[in-house]
């Protein structure tokens, strides 16, 4: 459509005209075609080519949903390219991608079935749909499953007391009347958090356990349902939330609400994320710490690529820090 050769359009889309003294009127000719047949160059092709000979290229990918909080993503992605840093130069170089699916939609990702987009991937935050579809098929690529069991795949869990954990420390700070603060649409650890707790409480002869459903797992929607839960009356004197970002926003609810935590509520979360420490009181966090979660299960993907059975399981140990939210602390 240019009206020249290969070589020559190569260059100049390549960048080199200048260094093989193609004419700008050419350079020109040649961009304009490429608009007009709408070329895009491929990218996995420039990458193989761009890496020394007797090397190879392997793109590792965190496979998310869009309904998680973006700090999960940001600490799986954290932790695979520490591992990839602690592997230093070797003979395969890796790209990382990040990859988001609607929950519950996981099997319409492109290239989740075949081997042609990625090397290897971590899989976070499916739903049931998601894990059936899982064990349904099998992923022809190394795969790591973060804070699910599914059979024949190789996964990293947190310890399943932390949901028992959580409640022992609500009931050691005195609350009788117990609520969890979970999203409608659960994944298999939150719901398994939920089990536990609820159980725990009617084991130690307590009031039933208020559900308090939320949209999603973010600060707001755990903020829009603590503070509906507030305005019912009758609130529950201690809370435990699936996660940190919705114990974020309950607190801010409890806040506006005129409480003080934890002298009239008491908050447990999960995950110790980076801020929980620096909350006003600093959250108490049940249950295994997302950073050496989302590390683990990068070291296990980086392993598989030599050898490590594919389905190895990793549990990991079961982590409480006590904070202010609760009342095991001085409060001054």
């Amino acid at each position: 459509m240019a009206g020249f050769s290969h070589a020559a359009v190569s260059s100049v889309l390549n960048g080199r005209a200048v260094e093989r003294r193609i004419s700008d009127r050419t350079v020109q000719r040649v961009e304009a075609a490429a608009r007009a047949l709408g070329y895009v160059p491929n990218i996995a092709a420039r990458r193989l080519r761009s890496h020394p000979t007797g090397t190879s290229q392997a793109v590792l990918a965190v496979i998310t949903s869009f309904e998680s909080p973006l700090l999960l993503v940001s600490r799986a992605t954290t932790a695979l390219q520490r591992m990839i840093e602690e592997l230093g130069a070797g003979p395969t170089r890796f790209t990382l991608s990040i990859e988001m699916f609607h929950a519950g939609h996981l099997r319409e990702l492109p290239g989740i079935l075949s081997n042609d987009r990625f090397s290897g991937a971590l899989i976070a935050n499916t739903v049931e749909q998601d894990d059936l579809f899982l064990a349904e098929n099998s992923i022809p690529f190394p795969v790591v499953l973060i804070g699910r069991r599914v059979p024949g795949y190789a996964s990293v869990v947190e310890n399943p007391a932390t949901g028992q954990e959580a409640a022992r420390i609500l009931i050691d700070s005195g609350c009788r009347r117990l609520a969890v603060l979970m999203p409608a649409l659960g994944t298999q650890t939150s719901q398994g958090r939920v089990r536990q707790f609820i159980a725990t409480a009617a084991a130690a002869g307590l009031p039933p356990v208020v559900e308090i459903g939320c949209a999603t797992r973010d600060e707001h929607s755990g903020y829009a349902a603590m503070a509906e839960h507030l305005r019912g009356g009758n609130p529950a004197e201690g809370i435990f939330t699936v996660n940190d970002t919705l114990a974020i926003g309950a607190m801010h609810a409890a806040r506006e609400a005129g409480l003080s935590v934890p002298r009239d509520l008491c908050i447990v979360g999960v995950g110790d994320h980076d801020g929980s420490p620096y909350l006003a009181p600093p959250l108490t966090c049940a249950g295994s710490s997302e950073d050496l979660l989302h590390a683990e299960a990068a070291r296990l993907l980086l392993r598989n690529f030599s050898g490590v059975p594919g389905d190895a399981v990793i549990e990991l140990p079961l982590q409480t820090a006590l904070r202010g939210s609760t009342r095991h602390l001085p409060q001054s």
